[in-house]
Parts: structure tokens; sequence; C-alpha cells
């Protein structure tokens, strides 16, 4: 009994040293990667990336653990003659050292420069650049050449402002635009015009006057700037309203001649030019005036007094009125 009672004891010890190890192992593994993690971040990418750099600068490692050229890109993406490129290459793993990269620059096909940078100022819209980059140590196991290219593009004309004169403008009178437009390259600049009068464009005027213009209309202009190789945005000037003069009468009414009929033709004119018309606010029974010819006629009736009081108005249908009023005598001798 004693002998198999130690036995099971003896079998019970090595059963929990197998279990010991197990968990050992397993804790020992829990530590390598725990170490491995707080290793990688605290050198990071960053350190990484630098080692990489290292490695092309010094050279102790052998050019093959140089980065691999991928690609190159020129920014920025639209330039103009204001610009100034710059090669971006892309390498594996990804490094910012340019100097560890010689560069070549060429317009239309012409080697122009041998740095990182191209200043565009001096060459033309429509120029083809190109840039050639190879490593400054490279070897058979690196890519040896890589290349990009763009097209020098162009800065639109724009409107900086339009102004209509004279001011004020009075009907009859030529209304012309004066407009300041800029190219930041200097470009040759044409203008075309888009007159609108009381809102609705004018047909068949481009050119940068508007004459005969009436009173009361409401002007504007669209000026639109275009340069060897583009259109410009458009810009309009604010809207003036051309002012309208009232009309003059001209005339002076005259005395009666008789006791039974009386005549008065009232002359008059408008500055602007604009169409008359005639209205009687105030006169005795049965007097009329024509509309449009201004003859004021009068069979002279019956009335209390000696006299009797006319006002007539004169207007051009805008706004535009002048009054004339006169007293007639009826006792005729």
């Amino acid at each position: 009994m004693l002998m198999g009672l130690d036995l099971r004891s003896s079998e019970k010890g090595k059963i929990n040293r197998g279990s010991s190890k197990s968990v050992n192992r397993r804790l020992l593994f829990l530590l390598f990667i725990f170490l491995g993690l707080l290793w990688f971040v605290t050198r990071g990418p960053g350190k990484l990336e630098n080692e990489a750099v290292d490695l092309i600068q010094s050279g102790d490692k052998g050019a093959v653990m140089l980065p691999t050229l991928q690609g190159v890109k020129i920014t920025p993406l639209f330039p103009d003659l204001r610009s100034t490129l710059m090669a971006d290459v892309q390498t594996i793993p990804p490094t910012f050292d340019r100097s560890a990269y010689q560069y070549r620059w060429l317009v239309n096909g012409n080697e122009v420069g041998r740095e990182s940078t191209l200043p565009l100022a001096g060459f033309r819209q429509g120029d083809i650049v190109s840039v050639e980059v190879t490593h400054l140590r490279s070897n058979s196991t690196i890519s040896p050449l890589v290349t990009a290219s763009i097209r020098i593009g162009n800065n639109p004309p724009y409107i900086q402002s339009v102004r209509l004169m004279p001011t004020p403008v009075f009907g009859g009178e030529t209304i012309t635009s004066e407009v300041i437009a800029k190219d930041k390259e200097d470009d040759i600049i044409r203008l075309a015009y888009e007159w609108y009068v009381n809102g609705v464009i004018l047909p068949g005027n481009d050119q940068g006057k508007l004459e005969g213009v009436h009173s009361a209309d409401k002007i504007s202009v669209r000026v639109t700037p275009f340069d060897p190789y583009s259109q410009g945005e458009p810009g309009s000037s604010s809207e003036i309203t051309v002012f309208n003069r009232p009309p003059e009468i001209l005339s002076d009414p005259p005395p009666p001649t008789d006791k039974v009929h009386y005549t008065y033709q009232v002359q008059a004119k408008d500055p602007d030019g604009d169409s008359l018309h005639y209205l009687l606010l105030e006169g005795p029974p049965g007097m009329t005036i024509d509309p449009t010819a201004g003859e004021v006629n009068w069979k002279i009736v019956s009335i209390s007094g000696n006299h009797s009081n006319v006002k007539l108005e004169v207007n051009d249908a805008k706004g535009g009125r002048t009054i004339q009023t006169f007293t007639i005598q009826t006792k005729v001798h």
C-alpha cells in the first residue's frame, strides 16, 4: 500500500513539472513579442528611413542597399511661367534625401539644368519640360533612370475693372467702356464686349462704345479677355441709368382774337430727342389739346367772369415733364 502511494505521488510530481515548463515557454514567447513591439515603436519608420539614407550617403553596406527608384513626378502639375518645377522622386523604401540623385532637365529636348528644381522664367507657354533622374551611386541591381514630362501652361488674362463713361450720361450721347485687363505673362490681350440695355443683350455690337443711347435706359457691359492661348473670366461694369432731361416749352400762349374760337399751338422740344406727349390738366369747358401735335382748341362758350385759367403738361413718357399755366382773357373788345 505504501509503495503504491509513493508511485502515484512521483507521477503527480512529473506532471506538475511538465506544466510549469509549458507555462514558462508561453511566458518567454510573449516576452519576445513584447520586446519586438517595443523595439519597433522606439525606432519607428522615420528612423528606419534615416538609416536607409545613411546607407546611401556612407556606402558602407554597398550600393545594393540603396532605395530602388520607382518613378519621378514633376510639381506643380499645372505650371506657368511664374512657377518653379521640382522633381519629386519616388523610391522603395521611401526617402526624402534629394541629394542622393542626379537630375537632368530638358526643355523641348535641350538640356537646361542639373539641379533638383527648375525656374520657368524665360521659357514659353507650350514648351515641353522633362526631367531625368538617376542614382549618384548605382549599379545593375538598381533602376538606373526614371523620367517625367510636363507642358508649361498659361495664365489666362483677367479683368481688373470695367467702368462706363461719361458720368452722368444723357440721351443721345455715346457711352465708352474703360477697361483695365492684366496678363501675368504680358501677352497681348484682346477684349470682346457684350452690351446690355435694360437687362437685354444688344446684338451686333462687340466694340468698346455704345452710341445714341436713350434717356432712362439702364446700360451695362460685359467684357471677356483673350490672350493668344486662352480665354479669361469676363468682368462686368456697374449698371448706369441714362439721365433723362425734361422737355422744354418754347412758345407762349397768344391772346384770343375773337369771341368765338381760341387756338394755341404749343411748341416744345426734348433735349434727349424723346417723343413728346401733351395733356390738358385744367381749362374751361370744351377746351381740348391734341396729345401728339400739341394744338389747343376751344370754342368759347359763355362763362362767368372775364378770364379762364389753363394748365397743360408736356412729358416724354419717361418721367420728364414740364408744366405751363396761363390765363385767357375772354372779354374781347
